[in-house]
């Protein structure tokens, strides 16, 4: 009657409650004939766009519906707002899938807890473009998946561990449009309510049959594990490792049940308690038995009885929780604070609860320990647990008495397999190495990395498929013979990874440009050279070259102003050469460093407002000037002027002038195209397309001040439009505001994307001018660009309460004199002088000694 009483007491528990778990499997379940015939009928918002699948025609959001009801297979998924064409209910394809078509499409999953995982399978919708989904909430972190693939992605996002309450985890499709296999969302902490399928392995040939495992006397089995689906499994027979019901035996247990319990009824050195360890982390599991930690089994570590019953000492009874683990859900409704019993006093003269003690570097070194048992003064671990999915747990227990374990014990077992089972999910794949390659003259340095934290990455360098019996990745690979290297990421718990290949080539560097320089006229004649079939490329604004932006040599040119002259050469397959640096000096040259006017749309001049106050916005729209029109030929365009009242005006005759705040990016888009190109503000002028790429290319802005010469107008700016534009950008001068002719400084161009380049022209006269910078579109019309910044820098220097944080400084000449004053072209043995000038116009001085 205790017995009956006891499990009755099991049932009624309550062990804490949180999120369900949840699945949709549209890949292997599909969808219903009812609810096909549904999308079928509701022809409002659904059409058929083929045999095999449904396309929305309306706007949709929220949990989807066709024909006035929830779709079923989808219910508990919402969608953002989903326009016509973009969501595809693929019934008929292999595999079926929910699809979302283009980018930036979100769908989301409410009352979600902290520590949660969602398992989202999916696959590109273009063979040839990597795609992908990210979370958007921001309250969920990926931990395994990548975020984009050309191969089905197993993604995996968990709960950010710092998130208070049920939260609402939105996702949004990346690159373009995707497709949804299925979602698997676990249940959080523990629900004892929960259905559980439990696998509970045994030998009934154990310990001379002696043991009571695995009968109707096995207290764990009858009243711990009973109250679930169990099935009792004897692994008696299952002792031939390449016996194909020993293999199918073993993946069975991943595959169909929720929890596996290893009873410490198994030999440890039967063959299936051998082969075990490989279920780690790939299902929940509960060990009772410690002894498979030795290193001829698992090779963790080793087992321990914390007492020599063979000797006459009693076995120990109890465990002492650590107490930082006491609101562990394993101790839910367990007296724990004697020490936790999991043997009753009756039986002594037997082995009861074990311990084990982990080997330095093995997989469970590091583990919690929930509790310890301890034997006089000794103290070993005891109960432990692996992993944060498909978690692992030991909590020991010796065979020997299992028909007095203790209620409990009971209660901790039961515990144990119900909040094991809410840590189950979809085993993933490790993340793919990523192979990094740097070469070098004569040598290739390969790095890997893996987003899978702690996994191992295993290689091969004659292209044969790496195992975890290759070569292990511990550090950066030096290779001086051009090889294939081969790649694969493993980890407990995780499905190999799929693998990486690289091939590694030896490339020798192209030996380094010869600079010459001759002076004419107060000017430098640059003349380069280098070796045969070399192609040669520089930069004078400091930046350092490369073979896409610098600027292409062609013949010896004229240098008028110091500069910091950097140049590479380039021979094909080989690597490009070390950066040959030289300073450029002009006798007698004033450096223009005084700011004379600084428009930068945001605070220099410092008011750029019009209307109302507006700050931001369309200065001239669409409908501020007249065209002509297909129905009137004859319309006359007409001018539109804006004149902000601090030094310049816009004008247009029939282009868009708008002032955004677009911000400078550290990377891609409106970025700085090299070091030598920093300094723009955040805030452009932009000359844009009115209505059609017809639209006239007339916008400009102007000074509405003159200023006396010499100086330099320093442009920050880039096309508005795709990559593939490249925009044209005229700085030209005139003596009145109201002259019908301007000379033509200079052209700027972009490059054809959007990268800010810093860009200069010169006027070298001391005449009062104006400055005009007008579109000035290859084409004539459909200009867009962008104007960050505009400088005009006279002879000078700024005065120190000047703000300089914004200025861009660069160094712009380096001399090197002897400690007599004499310059010098290179340093010489003993103290050199160096004096150094900056864009600002400030100078300094060093000293650098060169020994023998």
């Amino acid at each position: 009657m205790k017995k009956i009483a006891f499990m009755m007491m099991l049932l009624l528990a309550s062990v804490g409650f949180t999120a369900q778990a949840a699945t949709w499997d549209f890949a292997n379940k599909g969808f219903s004939d009812a609810t096909k015939a549904n999308l079928a009928a509701d022809a409002a918002n659904w059409t058929v766009n083929n045999e095999n699948r449904f396309t929305n025609t309306t706007t949709m959001s929220g949990e989807l519906m066709a024909n006035g009801v929830i779709i079923p297979e989808t219910a508990g998924i919402f969608f953002g707002s989903m326009s016509s064409g973009k969501l595809n209910i693929d019934h008929g394809y292999v595999p079926p899938r929910v699809m979302l078509n283009g980018s930036n499409l979100t769908f989301s999953f409410k009352d979600l807890e902290a520590g949660q995982t969602i398992t989202l399978v999916t696959m590109t919708a273009n063979t040839s473009s990597s795609r992908g989904i990210t979370c958007s909430s921001n309250n969920a972190t990926r931990i395994a998946g990548e975020e984009t693939s050309l191969e089905e992605n197993i993604n995996v996002f968990q709960v950010n561990e710092d998130v208070e309450g049920p939260v609402e985890v939105q996702f949004k499709t990346l690159v373009g449009g995707i497709h949804i296999r299925s979602v698997t969302i676990d249940g959080g902490a523990i629900d004892p309510d929960a259905p559980i399928k439990i696998a509970y392995l045994f030998d009934s040939s154990y310990a001379n049959g002696t043991s009571l495992v695995g009968t109707e006397e096995d207290m764990i089995l009858q009243y711990g594990l009973m109250q679930k689906d169990v099935v009792s499994i004897d692994v008696k027979d299952l002792t031939d490792a390449t016996n194909q019901v020993f293999v199918d035996s073993l993946a069975g247990l991943q595959r169909n049940y929720d929890v596996v319990v290893i009873s410490e009824a198994i030999s440890s050195s039967h063959a299936f308690g051998k082969a075990l360890v490989h279920l780690v982390n790939r299902v929940p599991m509960l060990n009772l038995k410690s002894f498979f930690y030795k290193s001829s089994v698992w090779n963790w570590g080793s087992g321990v009885n914390p007492t020599s019953v063979n000797k006459g000492e009693a076995g120990v009874t109890s465990v002492q929780v650590n107490p930082e683990f006491l609101e562990h859900p394993i101790f839910e409704m367990v007296d724990v604070e004697m020490g936790l019993e999991l043997f009753t006093g009756d039986v002594t003269d037997k082995n009861l609860v074990q311990a084990y003690t982990p080997s330095a570097g093995s997989l469970i070194e590091t583990d919690a320990v929930l509790a310890t048992v301890t034997n006089g003064t000794d103290v070993y671990n005891a109960i432990h647990e692996h992993g944060s999915s498909n978690v692992y747990m030991l909590i020991p227990m010796s065979s020997d008495a299992s028909q007095t374990v203790s209620e409990s014990a009971i209660q901790l077992v039961f515990n144990a397999a119900v909040y094991l089972a809410s840590t189950k999910s979809t085993v993933v794949p490790a993340g793919k190495p990523v192979v990094g390659i740097e070469y070098r003259d004569g040598i290739s340095i390969v790095r890997m990395s893996s987003s899978t934290p702690s996994a191992n990455i295993y290689y091969t360098l004659d292209g044969t498929e790496p195992t975890e019996a290759s070569l292990l990745y511990t550090e950066p690979l030096q290779i001086t013979q051009s090889a294939t290297v081969k790649a694969i990421t493993i980890l407990q718990g995780y499905d190999n990874s799929s693998v990486a290949t690289a091939e590694v080539l030896v490339k020798t560097q192209t030996a380094v440009p010869v600079v010459s320089m001759i002076t004419i006229e107060g000017n430098q004649l640059i003349q380069l050279s280098a070796t045969e079939s070399a192609r040669i490329f520089y930069t004078l604004n400091g930046a350092a070259p490369d073979t896409l932006t610098a600027e292409f040599y062609t013949e010896p040119f004229v240098v008028s102003r110091p500069s910091l002259l950097r140049v590479i050469a380039s021979v094909s397959g080989q690597l490009v050469s070390e950066i040959v640096s030289d300073s450029v000096h002009i006798d007698g040259y004033v450096l223009r460093n005084k700011t004379l006017v600084w428009a930068n749309f945001s605070d220099q001049p410092t008011v750029w407002q019009w209307g109302e106050g507006s700050s931001t916005g369309d200065v001239v729209s669409k409908y501020a000037y007249t065209l002509p029109t297909d129905d009137d030929p004859t319309l006359t365009p007409t001018l539109t002027e804006v004149d902000f009242l601090n030094g310049f005006k816009v004008g247009t005759y029939g282009q868009r002038i708008n002032l955004q705040n677009t911000g400078v990016a550290e990377s891609g888009n409106y970025s700085p195209a090299s070091e030598g190109d920093l300094g723009a503000s955040s805030f452009a002028m932009s000359f844009l397309t009115t209505n059609a790429s017809s639209d006239p290319t007339t916008a400009y802005m102007v000074t509405t001040e003159a200023y006396a010469g010499p100086f330099d107008v320093t442009v920050w700016f880039t096309g508005a439009k795709s990559t593939s534009y490249t925009e044209k950008l005229e700085i030209s001068i005139a003596s009145s505001l109201d002259a019908t002719e301007w000379t033509v400084l200079d052209t700027l161009s972009s490059i054809g994307d959007k990268l800010i380049r810093k860009q200069i022209a010169y006027y070298d006269s001391s005449a009062p001018v104006y400055v005009k910078l007008a579109s000035a579109s290859q084409l004539g019309t459909n200009s867009n660009m962008m104007i960050f910044d505009l400088k005009l820098m006279g002879e000078g220097s700024d005065p120190v309460a000047l703000d300089r944080t914004t200025l861009n400084k660069t160094l712009v000449s380096t001399r090197i004199f002897t400690v007599a004053g004499t310059e010098i072209k290179n340093y010489t043995e003993g103290i050199n002088i160096l004096r150094k000038t900056y864009s600002d116009g400030s100078v300094q001085i060093e000293k650098k000694l060169i020994k023998q």
